[in-house]
């Protein structure tokens, strides 16, 4: 009866082995697919990273290359213009009827 009982419990225990190695195998399983599925998300994040400082680069070129094609004189008033004179200010007032104290 107790070699009975022996092959019983054998039979139990590699019942609980055998369900161990497949739980394990499961586990291997989702961490090489969830490590996958990380690599891809970051392979993406870099491709967009890189296509949007090419797209940047590429606008700053054109920028560039538009304001070299305009003439000086409109590109150094483009550039250096903050404010009317204030002679024209003045001008603009007593022509309009304003008197200046």
């Amino acid at each position: 009866m107790q070699m009975g009982n022996n092959r019983l419990e054998t039979s139990k225990d590699d019942l609980q082995i055998r369900t161990l190695y497949a739980e394990e195998e499961a586990s291997r399983q989702k961490i090489s697919e969830a490590k996958s599925r990380h690599e891809k998300e970051e392979q993406l994040i870099i491709s967009a990273w890189y296509n949007m400082g090419i797209a940047v680069q590429h606008s700053s070129a054109e920028m560039e290359t538009l304001s070299v094609n305009r003439p000086f004189l409109t590109t150094t008033q483009a550039t250096s213009y903050s404010s009317p004179p204030l002679h024209r200010i003045i001008t603009g007032l007593t022509d309009h009827g304003y008197m200046i104290q």
